[in-house]
């Protein structure tokens, strides 16, 4: 039994040794890493107090009132562009009117981009039997003995942009005008009885191709929520002329749209169609959800 007794106080002995070196190793690691923190706090500390010095840039950004206020307006003005480019309400229109004399279509596509309540953007592509705008040339012909002026147009659309300024009821547009400069100005009134839109139209446009500006005058009723009737004057200021289409160069077949082409005043009856962005995206749900089921 005493054997047995100073063999387990050996044992315990050399126990409590080895765990006195480990308890002793661990410690000399946990100060080794408790230095390593000390080292980062004491960096921290010299960071946190450059900064409240204004050194470095990182100081001068925290603590001058100057780059923050910039940073201010710079974020403002930034916002305010994308509720700008993001934010614009639009409504596209469709148009059609019928030349009463010429007997002629034209066809219309326009899109009004409303950047401010007081302010947008008129964008609109005319197709029609005048095509893109006309290249005249005087010319002396020697077999004739006197000068004869010629008219090219190629079978192209016509484009409008132009800024448009409203101020209550009248709206003051300009820039281009069927592929020219021109000027505009529209009437909104509103029907008494039938709690419908009314838009009187004026443009003045193309002082190069007749004796006077292009004057056209347009009138827009509203029936319903998209459809609009509308008729008027176009080319008022001049007097309606015709002159043949002859083929160029010689030797081509005659043009196959029209073999005359009639100018000046002509009166005109049509109709629009005139969506805002609300009313296109249900179009497009309803149209998408038919086309999926016919589909299927």
């Amino acid at each position: 039994i005493l054997a047995n007794l100073d063999k387990a106080s050996a044992e315990a002995e050399t126990l409590m040794k080895s765990a006195r070196k480990e308890v002793e190793d661990t410690g000399a690691k946990v100060r080794e890493k408790l230095d390593l923190v000390d080292e980062v706090i004491g960096r921290t500390n010299s960071v946190v107090r450059k900064v409240d010095e204004n050194k470095g840039t990182l100081g001068r950004l925290v603590n001058d009132t100057t780059l923050a206020d910039n940073l201010e307006d710079i974020t403002d003005d930034a916002k305010g562009f994308l509720d700008t480019l993001f934010g614009l309400e639009s409504y596209v229109g469709l148009r059609s009117e019928y030349n009463i004399f010429a007997g002629d279509f034209r066809h219309y596509m326009t899109v009004e981009l409303v950047t401010r309540p007081d302010k947008f953007y008129y964008i609109e592509l005319e197709k029609g039997p005048r095509g893109d705008y006309p290249e005249v040339s005087l010319e002396f012909d020697p077999t004739l003995g006197r000068y004869v002026r010629r008219v090219k147009i190629e079978d192209k659309l016509r484009f409008t942009f132009q800024f448009a300024k409203r101020i209550d009821w009248l709206t003051l547009r300009w820039g281009l005008k069927e592929s020219t400069g021109g000027v505009g100005a529209d009437v909104n009134l509103k029907d008494p009885w039938f709690d419908s839109n009314l838009r009187i139209s004026v443009d003045v446009f193309d002082a190069t191709f007749d004796q006077l500006p292009r004057l056209k005058i347009a009138a827009a009723y509203e029936l319903f929520g998209y459809l609009y009737i509308l008729g008027g004057v176009d080319e008022a200021l001049n007097t309606p002329e015709t002159f043949p289409i002859e083929p160029f160069p010689n030797g081509l077949d005659e043009p196959v749209q029209f073999d005359t082409f009639r100018f000046g005043r002509d009166y005109f009856f049509g109709a629009m169609l005139r969506f805002n962005d609300a009313d296109l995206t249900s179009l497009l749900t309803v149209g998408g959800a038919a086309l999926l089921g016919l589909a299927n």
